[in-house]
C-alpha cells in the first residue's frame, strides 16, 4: 500500500481526535500483532522503541524469552549495511527514500538497506538499555559466593538468553560477529555491551556444580545431577568462545588470575590455536614472504598476545611448583626438627 492508496483524512478530523485513543500495547502478542502490520520505517522504529516495555506476564517466561529472541534476531548485522541488502543487488540498485533534513537543512537519503540496518541498529540499543546494562549491574555487585546468586548463574548459564548471546557474538573470520571493528567507532551502547562480555570470564571460571544433598529426594537428586551435566558442557564451551572473545577484543590478560590452577587442557589449545593463527610479516619479522607462527616463540617475537599469556602461564605453573615444594620441604624439616628436639630432649 503507498501513501496515495490510503484514505483521505477525514476534514473533521482534529489533534483532539488524534490523542483521543491513547490505550498501551497490552501483551507481547499484540505488540506481535502490532509489528507485522507495520508498513513503515516509522512505525517499526516506534514499536522496537517500547518493546521491552510490553508485559509478559501472558505466557510468562515464554514470552520474555520469545521477545529477547526476536530483538536479538532482529539486530543481527547492524554493524554492516550489507548485511540487509539483497544478494545480488548492488548498492546503486537500492530505491532510496528521503528520510529528512541534516542541520545544515540538506535532504537525507537513506537506500531500504540502510533503512534495515537503522532498524538494526535500533534493536541492538533496545537490547543493551534493557538486557545489557540490568545484567552487567548485577555482575558488577556480585560476589558469586552468595547463595541466592549461585542459583542465577546456574540458572543464566542454562537459559536460552545465554545461547542467544553467544550465537549474536558468535566468533568468525574477520572477529566477533556484531561488534565493530574499531574500537574508536563504538557507541555507548556497544561499549557497555562489551564490558558486559569482559564481566564473563568470572562467571564462567567461578562457576561451581549445584551440591547434591543427602537429604535431597531421589528426583531432586536425579534433577541436579542432569542440570550440573549440562551445565558443564555450557561451562567447558562457553571458555572457549569467551577466549576467543577476549583475543578479539585485546583483554586476554584478564583471565591470568585462572591460569594456574583453573585453566585445563581445551583451554590451553584453544590459546595455542590462536597464538599459531599470528601471521610472520615480510617487511617486518625477517621471513622471506608473509605466513604464519609456526611454533609459540614465533608467534611471541610477532606480538601475539595469546603466546605471551601461554608464556606467562608457563612461569606461573613453573614457579608455583617450585614453590609448593619448598614450602612442603620447609615444613617437614620444621617437623623433623621438632621431632628431634622432642626425642633428644633429657627426661626430668
Amino acid at each position: 500500500m503507498t501513501v496515495c492508496d490510503l484514505p483521505a483524512t477525514p476534514a473533521e478530523f482534529t489533534p483532539r481526535d488524534f490523542l483521543q485513543e491513547v490505550p498501551p500495547v497490552r501483551a507481547w502478542s499484540e505488540w506481535l500483532k502490532l509489528a507485522q502490520a507495520a508498513t513503515t520505517f516509522e512505525q517499526k522504529l516506534g514499536l522496537l522503541h517500547v518493546g521491552f516495555d510490553v508485559e509478559t506476564h501472558v505466557g510468562g517466561k515464554l514470552a520474555a524469552t520469545d521477545r529477547l529472541k526476536f530483538y536479538f534476531d532482529a539486530a543481527d548485522g547492524w554493524t554492516e549495511t550489507s548485511s540487509f541488502r539483497y544478494e545480488g543487488l548492488l548498492w546503486s540498485q537500492e530505491e532510496t527514500y528521503h528520510v529528512g533534513h541534516d542541520k545544515h537543512h540538506n535532504a537525507l537519503k537513506r537506500t531500504v538497506s540502510e533503512q534495515r540496518q537503522q532498524l538494526a541498529r535500533k534493536a541492538f540499543e533496545m537490547l543493551a538499555r534493557h538486557y545489557f546494562k540490568p545484567m552487567l549491574h548485577w555482575l558488577e555487585n556480585a560476589n558469586h559466593r552468595d547463595r541466592d546468586e549461585e542459583v542465577w548463574m546456574r540458572r543464566f548459564l542454562l537459559d536460552p538468553a545465554f545461547l542467544f548471546i553467544r550465537e549474536f557474538f558468535a566468533i568468525e573470520r574477520a572477529g566477533v560477529r556484531n561488534l565493530t571493528e574499531r574500537y574508536r567507532d563504538r557507541s555507548p551502547s556497544e561499549e557497555l555491551v562489551v564490558e558486559f562480555l569482559l564481566k564473563l570470564p568470572q562467571l564462567l571460571w567461578s562457576w561451581q556444580e549445584d551440591e547434591i544433598n543427602s537429604y535431597d529426594s531421589a528426583e531432586t537428586k536425579a534433577g541436579k545431577e542432569r542440570d550440573n551435566r549440562l551445565a558443564a558442557q555450557i561451562v567447558a564451551a562457553a571458555k572457549l568462545w569467551i577466549i576467543e572473545v577476549l583475543a578479539d577484543l585485546g583483554e586476554l590478560d584478564l583471565l591470568t588470575k585462572w591460569l594456574v590452577t583453573d585453566f585445563d587442557e581445551p583451554c590451553v589449545a584453544k590459546l595455542e590455536e590462536i597464538a599459531l593463527r599470528t601471521k610472520l610479516k615480510e617487511h617486518y619479522h625477517h621471513v622471506q614472504k608473509d605466513r604464519p607462527a609456526t611454533t609459540i616463540d614465533e608467534a611471541c617475537f610477532a606480538g601475539s598476545e595469546a603466546a605471551w599469556l601461554l608464556k606467562k602461564r608457563s612461569l606461573l605453573v613453573r614457579e608455583n611448583g617450585r614453590l609448593r615444594e619448598i614450602q612442603y620441604a620447609e615444613r617437614e624439616r620444621d617437623e623433623a626438627a621438632e621431632r628431634v628436639t622432642r626425642l633428644t630432649r633429657q627426661p626430668a
